[in-house]
């Protein structure tokens, strides 16, 4: 199909035959079985032409899935089993959303979660059991704020060792993800209102204040303590009374 081979991935097909799926640079994803070269690129939706990674799920109920890592179209699948099916997929303009289309590779934990090496963090794909991927599947990203040295992956540089850990190479170092030990980050407390200040003077937070028109400017001084991720914190203020 295409000279450069990015990803391989092989396995039995509902009738136990055997089949080497390939992933190219520009080529999209072909199936070698018997002899024959059979096309399952773009004419079948796959959502970009060069496919990083590929990886072979096996379904709980039977059957499997065939999962495609794409440099620009963000993470494919498709039915490997069913001749007319056709490529679905998440990206950056989907429910859930990537946070980037340029993906490198794909891997599987043992309770069936998928993993993303991407150039914006690991993503981890999950849904809820025996239901399909689409919107009701949860992505959750892995930046510098879950420990990882750098959210820039390389390519290639992936593997679920025995234990059940991801290693992932960076462009800034090594990291290592226990899935057992991943925990679920909660919501951030209430902010905490730190000082008022008139005319760059500290105020008594208790009580009420009287102002006059000549003390110059009124400013409020807050925070919002976390210890995770607090790079993806986000805020809004209001003065009520003032402010709509």
């Amino acid at each position: 199909p295409n000279g450069w081979i990015y990803a391989l991935a092989a396995g039995l097909d509902h009738y136990g035959q055997q089949t080497l799926w390939v992933g190219t640079r520009g080529g999209g994803v072909a199936r070698f079985q018997e002899g024959v070269w059979t096309s399952y690129g773009l004419e079948r939706g796959l959502p970009h032409p060069s496919v990083y990674g590929l990886l072979l799920e096996p379904l709980p109920g039977g059957g499997q899935r065939l999962w495609a890592a794409t440099y620009g179209g963000g993470i494919a699948w498709i039915d490997p089993d069913d001749p007319t099916a056709r490529w679905s997929h998440f990206s950056t303009a989907t429910h859930p959303a990537l946070p980037t289309d340029a993906i490198l590779r794909l891997e599987r934990d043992g309770v069936g979660r998928i993993y993303a090496t991407t150039t914006r963090g690991v993503v981890r794909l999950e849904g809820p059991p025996g239901m399909a991927p689409g919107p009701a599947w949860s992505l959750v990203t892995f930046t510098e704020g879950d420990g990882l040295p750098s959210r820039l992956c390389n390519q290639g540089a992936s593997f679920l060792d025995g234990e059940g850990r991801l290693w992932v190479g960076t462009a800034s170092g090594l990291a290592v993800l226990d899935p057992k030990l991943a925990t679920t980050s909660t919501l951030p407390t209430l902010p905490n209102l730190d000082r008022i200040l008139i005319g760059g003077q500290p105020q008594a937070l208790d009580g009420s204040l009287d102002l006059r028109h000549d003390q110059g400017t009124l400013a409020f001084e807050f925070s919002l303590p976390t210890f995770h991720r607090n790079e993806d914190l986000r805020y809004q203020t209001q003065v009520l009374g003032l402010e709509g």
